[in-house]
């Protein structure tokens, strides 16, 4: 586990929710259920992998509207893997496709 990576995700994250979440209200609710988490990864506070279960949110991407903002998904998509362990090589080949 990479504690800058995680921060690095987290504070991308974090400034994506707050541009989008002013008129977005799916993007106001992602960010309030995420706010904690994002302040622990951004601080080094997180010491072990999450589980992907652990890690609110992934719905509103799937079955709510964030899915039309690409640079928001993208950034919740490599917090979350980076959160709950990082690229292992099954990931790396899959996206090598």
């Amino acid at each position: 586990m990479d504690k800058k990576k995680i921060a690095l995700k987290a504070k991308r994250l974090w400034s994506l929710l707050d541009k989008y979440s002013s008129t977005n209200d799916s993007a106001m609710k992602a960010f309030n259920a995420l706010r904690e988490l994002l302040i622990k990864a951004s601080s080094g506070q997180i010491n072990s992998q999450l589980k992907w279960s652990e890690v609110p949110c992934g719905y509103l991407f799937v079955e709510g509207d964030l899915g039309r903002f690409k640079d928001l998904e993208e950034a919740y998509a490599e917090f979350k893997v980076e959160v709950t362990g990082g690229n292992d090589q099954l990931m790396d080949k899959i996206k090598n496709l």
